[in-house]
């Protein structure tokens, strides 16, 4: 991700994102540990962070949405539908 306002951003892979199946369903961040680094921390304006988020779903299921919040205090968010 890319920091585009003009302050600096905190992002938490546990707090900013979120995945939801089609039934509704969320799912927790899993912990893998030979997975590539999650994406925490501050990031200045004009930087970048990259990492992995990892989550056990059911195999049935296929749809998704990841939601990301840049402020979970304040509206607004982007998501992505997700089919796998």
């Amino acid at each position: 991700m890319k920091n585009i306002p003009t302050q600096e951003q905190t992002v938490s892979s546990t707090l900013s994102w979120m995945l939801k199946d089609s039934n509704g369903q969320t799912y927790n961040e899993s912990i893998v540990s030979n997975a590539p680094d999650m994406p925490d921390g501050k990031v200045a304006t004009g930087d970048k962070l990259t990492g992995t988020l990892s989550y056990e779903v059911p195999l049935a299921q296929k749809q998704f949405e990841l939601a990301f919040s840049p402020d979970i205090a304040s509206p607004g968010q982007t998501i992505w539908n997700l089919s796998v």
